[in-house]
C-alpha cells in the first residue's frame, strides 16, 4: 500500500503533477478548495483523509512539531526543504509514498531531500 498524500497550497504545482503520473495518491489543496484556508483547519481535513501532509510551509511544519510534542496522532508531514529542485522532491516524494506504510509516517516527519550527516 503506498501512501495517500495532501500537498498543501505552498507545493509547487509541477510536483503534485510529477507524483500523479507516477501513480501517487496526491490531492492538493486547491482540489480540496482549501486555498487560504487555515493551517489548523488544513490539518484536521488531511486527518480526517488519512493523508499525509506534503508542505514547504514552515507554518505547517511548526504545527506538526507542536503535534509530536504534545503526542498528537498526525497522519504525518513530509517536509521539502528550501530550494529542493522539482525532480529530486518528485523522486524523494515517490519513494517515500511507494516504501513506507501509514503507520511508519504516522506522526512523523521526513523531510525531502534527506539530510545525510558526514563523518569528520
Amino acid at each position: 500500500m503506498t501512501l495517500r498524500l495532501y500537498a498543501d497550497e505552498g507545493v509547487d504545482f509541477r510536483i503534485a503533477s510529477g507524483l500523479s503520473r507516477r501513480g501517487i495518491d496526491v490531492t492538493t489543496a486547491l482540489h480540496d478548495e482549501l486555498i487560504g484556508a487555515p493551517r489548523p483547519l488544513q490539518l484536521d481535513h488531511v486527518s480526517e483523509l488519512k493523508r499525509v501532509i506534503v508542505s514547504s510551509d514552515t507554518d505547517v511544519l511548526e504545527l506538526a512539531d507542536a503535534a509530536r510534542s504534545a503526542r498528537q496522532r498526525f497522519p504525518g508531514l513530509i517536509f521539502i526543504l528550501p530550494r529542493t529542485p522539482v525532480g529530486t522532491a518528485i523522486r524523494n516524494i515517490a519513494l517515500l509514498a511507494t516504501a513506507l506504510q501509514p503507520s511508519d509516517i504516522e506522526s512523523w516527519i521526513e523531510w525531502v531531500p534527506a539530510q545525510v550527516h558526514k563523518r569528520a
